[in-house]
């Protein structure tokens, strides 16, 4: 990675890099370009959690059929704004007499509104509320998210400062990998290319 990094092909180095959690990835970007900002991307963030809500729920329905599963985590992993009131009342019903799963879910909502803070100073005030709240609670895989959202403070509240994420290199990415599972993979890769290009609306 960081010898792709030092053949950045524009002049001037970025002034901010949006990158997912993996670790050591943050180090080696600050080795190369010092003067970079760093920026935690939301949707990796968040996912901390919802895997997490995903593992312990997991544990809870091992006997599941696979149609139920699907459906329990639609209803944990939806914003409650978007789901109907009858999934609401599932939603509720599959939370009782769970309350490590329901700790799990309310700091993920927790989290969401910590993403609307309108600003650094209103972001930073729900991001100390959220680690004290869930740091020292009573779920150990809730503990191991907030040390690890600890380590990356200063990445993730650097986006109330710029706003970026990777959403649409995301998008992209996932773009191509559908288009080379629908064509079982290209032979000629100048055909994959311009397909991509088309696909995602890029010049040529």
């Amino acid at each position: 990675m960081q010898d792709g990094l030092l053949h950045y092909p524009f002049r001037q180095p970025p002034k901010v890099v949006v990158t997912d959690l993996a670790p050591g990835i943050a180090e080696t970007i600050i080795d190369v370009w010092p003067e970079v900002d760093i920026v935690a991307d939301k949707f990796h963030v968040i996912q901390l959690l919802t895997r997490t809500i995903e593992q312990t729920r997991k544990l809870i329905s091992k006997e599941d059929k696979h149609k139920k599963i699907r459906h329990q985590r639609r209803l944990l992993m939806t914003l409650p704004s978007k789901l109907k009131d009858n999934e609401l009342e599932e939603r509720d019903c599959l939370l009782e007499d769970q309350p490590k799963l329901q700790e799990l879910y309310q700091a993920l909502q927790d989290l969401r509104k910590m993403y609307e803070a309108k600003d650094f100073h209103e972001g930073d005030r729900y991001f100390k509320q959220w680690i004290q709240k869930y740091m020292y609670g009573m779920v150990p895989a809730l503990q191991k998210v907030a040390k690890t959202l600890l380590q990356w403070k200063k990445p993730i509240l650097n986006f109330f400062t710029y706003g970026l994420t990777n959403g649409p290199m995301e998008g992209t990415n996932n773009k191509i990998k559908v288009l080379k599972r629908k064509a079982y993979g290209y032979r000629n890769q100048d055909h994959f290319f311009t397909r991509i290009r088309l696909e995602c609306k890029q010049p040529f």
